[in-house]
């Protein structure tokens, strides 16, 4: 009886056979950093344009598009940060440079969820701001319910922070007994009703100036809102979601959009 022949033999590769492209699931980490660099790198751009036309701020605040440390584009729920507007990942948060729009004095105001609490704080850190304390939003529904949204943790997320920050000196606060009735405090809990996705009640904005009126040379403020969704009176606004203002890097490096030479000032 003749030795059975195997059916299959495998064939040496050939040296010279052109490497197939890898699925993305199976792309090396550094790809998906350099996308991330890159959004990152334009954004810096885009907001050095607008810092030189139209200059510095005394007090900034920002909510940054933070994607909570994960993937998220493939997530059906609809408090995905991803489904309503491009999002940055940690290390581009990090890497994105927002001292260049404020003052050597300067109060920096920025959202962070408590879940993001230790990126804020290092962000904070990396800028030059030294931390102060926090404002805590308790978000509410318009009936008057606590407004959360679904989570697996143990706690529920109907709050969000709302971290000061100092740069030097910062602004100074006024003292009671300057004008008629005039005491500049704010509550460290604020209930007020939630808007659109991600969307802050307006009346931070207003505090925030009441808070910080002058500095300590007796100039009135200059406010700034980074990645703003909308206008509010007497700020500022960087974002892609700001009417006339310039779009930030696309999430993917796939489309490629030239960033414009400048962000348009919102009128206050």
């Amino acid at each position: 009886m003749s030795p059975i022949k195997p059916t299959h033999q495998r064939r040496a590769r050939s040296p010279l056979a052109a490497r197939q492209a890898l699925p993305t699931r199976q792309r090396p980490r550094a790809f998906a950093h350099f996308e991330q660099a890159t959004v990152a790198d334009k954004a810096n751009a885009s907001l050095a344009a607008f810092v030189a036309e139209s200059g510095l701020y005394d007090v900034v605040i920002e909510d940054s598009p933070v994607a909570y440390g994960r993937k998220t584009q493939n997530m059906n729920h609809n408090a995905t940060p991803s489904k309503h507007y491009p999002t940055m990942s940690n290390q581009a948060l990090l890497d994105f440079d927002l001292k260049q729009v404020c003052s050597p004095d300067c109060i920096l105001a920025m959202w962070s969820p408590a879940s993001q609490l230790p990126l804020a704080m290092e962000r904070m850190k990396r800028n030059g701001f030294e931390y102060i304390t926090a404002i805590v939003w308790h978000k509410l529904l318009p009936s008057g319910k606590p407004a959360n949204c679904a989570t697996k943790g143990a706690v529920l997320p109907e709050h969000e922070l709302l971290l000061l920050g100092r740069r030097r000196a910062g602004v100074p606060i006024p003292r009671a007994g300057q004008g008629a009735n005039y005491i500049a405090r704010i509550h460290g809990v604020i209930a007020a009703i939630r808007g659109a996705h991600s969307q802050k009640p307006t009346l931070f904005h207003h505090e925030l100036m009441r808070l910080f009126p002058t500095t300590k040379d007796g100039r009135p403020c200059r406010f700034l809102e980074l990645f703003a969704r909308s206008a509010v009176p007497g700020w500022d606004a960087w974002g892609n979601q700001t009417p006339g203002s310039a779009p930030l890097p696309p999430p993917t490096p796939a489309i490629v959009q030239v960033a414009p030479t400048m962000m348009q000032q919102v009128a206050a």
